[in-house]
């Protein structure tokens, strides 16, 4: 992984596509402080780096392929925020909902 190339990323999904910290931890399915420190510059443990990264791109794809960098419509309520995210990724990654509540 390039140096800070993880943060980069995150700035960029933060910065591009309007997302906080929380929705990046919900796409990534990990804890909301975890996010932070990688946001900060530390790097995730050597077991997580590819997955968290592989991740990462396919958000920043996701961002990027919008308009306006508009992630989340802004008719999406901030309580429903969590939801969104969970169909997006389902839907980036076409996984079915079967196979996610196992």
């Amino acid at each position: 992984m390039q140096e800070d190339e993880l943060k980069n990323l995150i700035a960029h999904c933060k910065d591009r596509g309007g997302l906080n910290l929380s929705d990046i931890a919900r796409w990534l399915e990990t804890h909301i402080p975890t996010v932070k420190e990688w946001a900060n510059g530390r790097e995730p443990r050597r077991f997580r780096r590819a997955d968290v990264l592989a991740k990462m791109k396919k958000l920043k794809e996701v961002v990027d392929s919008k308009p306006n960098g508009e992630t989340i419509p802004t008719n999406v309520k901030m309580y429903n925020r969590s939801r969104y995210i969970t169909e997006l990724k389902h839907a980036t990654f076409r996984i079915s909902r079967a196979s996610a509540a196992k």
